[in-house]
């Protein structure tokens, strides 16, 4: 019988009720002649492959509903975590002798050419090429030190929450 299907102990008790309230008002175009069981049987199994339809949706939205939801967060964590390097990045750029700070700042804020920036700090090509590729190697070692612990520490939360979530 399809009531096996049933989850939860209130649904066979509305579908029975629902079935007979069915019956009551469709009573007056029932055929006296066929198998009123059989008729029953197929009001019953057709509210709960109904009911089943229904709760399928409804957690369908509800997984579309919590997927949105994580994907905003994801988002948003993602939009922190940007304004958290580029703060790591100015604190790094502070701490980094005045000319090499210069030269990445004119070469990637102000968008200039070694040769632009050379004469600008009274420097060679060659000086500029240095400062700034000693800059963005400690920039990207700094980078990816800070990352492996952020990835350690989230890996650390996701296993505690796990065992004991």
């Amino acid at each position: 019988m399809p009531l096996k299907h049933c989850t939860k102990n209130t649904v066979p008790g509305c579908t029975t009720q629902s079935s007979f309230m069915t019956i009551w008002e469709k009573r007056s175009n029932l055929d006296t002649e066929k198998s009123f069981p059989a008729y029953l049987c197929t009001i019953a199994r057709n509210m709960v492959y109904k009911e089943t339809e229904r709760r399928l949706l409804h957690n369908k939205f509800v997984e579309n509903k919590l997927k949105t939801e994580a994907e905003a967060i994801e988002e948003d964590t993602m939009d922190m975590d940007v304004s958290i390097i580029e703060k790591q990045i100015e604190q790094l750029l502070q701490s980094l002798p005045e000319v090499s700070r210069e030269v990445f700042q004119l070469k990637r804020a102000g968008k200039l050419s070694n040769k632009e920036i050379a004469s600008q700090l009274d420097l060679t090509e060659r000086a500029v090429e240095a400062h700034f590729y000693r800059t963005m190697k400690l920039l990207k070692e700094e980078i990816i030190v800070k990352a492996r612990k952020s990835v350690s520490v989230l890996a650390g939360i996701q296993i505690y929450t796990t065992e004991h979530g």
